[in-house]
């Protein structure tokens, strides 16, 4: 399992409760820094990865926590860059 998908499944693993809460918001912002750091970042495959698991509703929560997080630091809505999973 690449480094990516690890930190995918990190974020995944905090929807447990649907991200409705501070925590879950935190460490997915870490998550998602770390998918930058590591030039890997793409939001659209973020989400992708999580409607595997998810209910709707909570991925509605999840991409507000992302849009969030695109914000405040000025990445890029999403990347045309394909992944090996």
């Amino acid at each position: 399992m690449t480094k990516s998908v690890e930190i995918l499944e990190g974020i995944v693993y905090e929807g447990y409760k649907g991200w409705t809460d501070d925590i879950s918001e935190r460490m997915v912002r870490s998550s998602l820094d770390d998918l930058v750091a590591l030039g890997e970042y793409d939001r659209d495959l973020v989400l992708a990865y999580a409607r595997q698991t998810k209910h709707e509703s909570s991925i509605e929560r999840l991409e507000k926590i992302i849009d969030k997080f695109g914000a405040s630091r000025g990445v890029a809505h999403a990347s045309s860059r394909r992944w090996e999973l």
